[in-house]
């Protein structure tokens, strides 16, 4: 079991990620990948914390 931090998701989400992150996530068995509410809930305050033409463009 791999729990991902806020700050691996949001890499991954980007669209250019980092090749480690990238590569790194590849090779993992996604069955074994998790999230947790905490970084659900991050994710959203940050996602509802940004410019409302940023948040369109995603």
């Amino acid at each position: 079991m791999i729990v991902l931090d806020t700050n691996v998701v949001s890499e991954a989400m980007k669209p250019e990620p980092n090749p480690a992150v990238r590569s790194w996530l590849n090779a993992q068995v996604a069955e074994t990948l998790y999230l947790s509410n905490v970084m659900l809930a991050e994710m959203l305050f940050g996602i509802a914390a940004l410019p409302d033409g940023r948040r369109k463009q995603h």
